[in-house]
């Protein structure tokens, strides 16, 4: 199956590298040594990554209660929402729009059916 070929070495670690013959690739060249690296008979080196964990998403429990704070359009109180690791935000839902703590404005998008 694999057959050692000393002439070959990786250049990655400079290791010796064995080869296969795989349909449609023809001649793989694989290192010994570091087995990471895969070169094919172009002369492209291909390293192989351990795939990433996907992220778990968090959830958060935000907690929502009525403000003091103002809207600027409207001049209503604004509901304060606090969510953990993000901080305030204050929204004004006759306005749709909400003010961030940084003094930023955004108004909603509008929701399509």
């Amino acid at each position: 199956m694999a057959e050692v070929a000393p002439a070959r070495l990786c250049k990655k670690c400079r290791g010796a590298m064995s080869y296969a013959e795989l349909p449609g690739l023809g001649r793989v060249w694989q290192c010994g040594s570091c087995v990471l690296a895969l070169e094919t008979e172009d002369g492209k080196v291909h390293i192989w990554h351990k795939p990433k964990a996907p992220r778990q998403r968090q959830t958060y429990a935000e907690e929502k209660k009525k403000s003091r704070k103002a809207c600027p359009e409207c001049h209503k109180p604004m509901w304060e929402v606090v969510m953990p690791d993000f901080g305030s935000r204050w929204q004004c839902e006759d306005c749709r729009l909400t003010v961030f703590a940084t003094g930023g404005v955004q108004k909603w998008k509008k929701q399509v059916d």
